[in-house]
């Protein structure tokens, strides 16, 4: 009977310290997974690259541009509602040297609806559009430092590249943003 006690006991010793060996072998497998996966981080300043780029100035001006040209047709539209407004007000005075026949006040009125249509229009989808126009001017170039990215961090062996206006500290060993810069032979200036 004492036999049977000291063999239960032992047997559960053994069990217990087997399970203990087999979950400290578990964290030790999973911490060298984790370390083998994440390995090497590199860190770009993507907006000094971006900022670096010939095209991005061009980029730039085109946008500016279209933004001019939205602005001169939104101003032009206001100015011709406002003009139409201020007739047809004029024209309900009962002292207007001028009085329009019920034909012109109609169409006058109809150019009114449709201006002020239009100008909602341009007001609702202005901004969109200048953001559409961003997206497709830009798209290129950013595609570009992508990839210049990409063939840097793979000749270095990084597993994973973050922009650093992402992290809150990384080691400047790991900056490869001159890296990336000489990828897209961009010289800059010391």
């Amino acid at each position: 009977m004492l036999c049977r006690i000291y063999c239960h006991i032992f047997m559960n010793i053994q069990i217990k310290y087997f399970s203990s060996l087999v979950v400290l072998l578990g964290f030790t497998l999973c911490s060298a997974t984790l370390e083998a996966q994440t390995g090497r981080l590199a860190y770009v300043n993507i907006q000094q690259v971006l900022s670096q780029l010939p095209d991005i100035k061009k980029a730039d001006e085109s946008l500016k541009t279209f933004r001019q040209q939205q602005q001169d047709e939104f101003e032009v539209k206001a100015k011709r509602s406002k003009e139409l407004s201020d007739q047809l007000r004029a024209s309900r005075d009962t002292l207007a040297p001028v009085r329009l026949s019920p034909l012109d006040k109609k169409a006058k009125e109809r150019e009114l609806s449709e201006l002020s249509a239009q100008l909602l229009a341009l007001e609702l989808q202005g901004d969109q559009t200048l953001i559409n126009k961003e997206k497709e001017m830009k798209g290129a170039l950013l595609s570009r430092v992508q990839q210049a990215i990409s063939i840097v961090a793979t000749r270095n062996n990084y597993n994973g590249v973050m922009d650093m206006s992402q992290v809150i500290y990384f080691n400047p060993a790991d900056d490869i943003t001159p890296l990336v810069l000489k990828e897209l032979n961009i010289t800059v200036p010391r």
